[in-house]
């Protein structure tokens, strides 16, 4: 009974660690412009595609997040904030995808945002 038990939870486990790097790319897509939203650098780092370069460069790296962080959040900010986020086309290849979210602004405004992204160890992850 306890090599069952000890059995079905190696199972169990091993599904659940799967699972985490099957996330859809939309979902990452709106994701990361929500950590954009919410100023949050470290979180978009995280969601980021880096190559070899961009790895052995982070402090740079960051720091142009950083940049395109404050731009884009005070642009959402100038729109009252975002109302509502609407996954429009996404197309996947491979282990790259395209994802057009459709962006609707507290202030009625409107925009359409396009987001490239590769796969890396089993997570989408955006391409800047």
């Amino acid at each position: 009974m306890k090599k069952l038990l000890a059995l079905g939870l190696v199972i169990f486990t091993s599904l659940l660690l799967t699972g985490c790097g099957q996330t859809k790319p939309e979902d990452v897509a709106k994701n990361f412009y929500q950590a954009l939203e919410d100023k949050n650098v470290d979180k978009a780092y995280g969601m980021l595609y880096l190559d070899t370069k961009a790895s052995q460069h982070e402090m740079e790296t960051k720091g142009k997040l950083q940049m395109i962080v404050g731009e884009v959040s005070s642009r959402i900010e100038q729109k009252g904030g975002t109302q509502s986020i609407e996954v429009g086309d996404v197309v996947t290849k491979e282990d790259n995808a395209r994802v057009q979210l459709h962006i609707t602004f507290n202030n009625k405004t409107q925009s359409d945002e396009t987001f490239n992204l590769r796969k890396q160890n089993d997570e989408w992850k955006i391409r800047l």
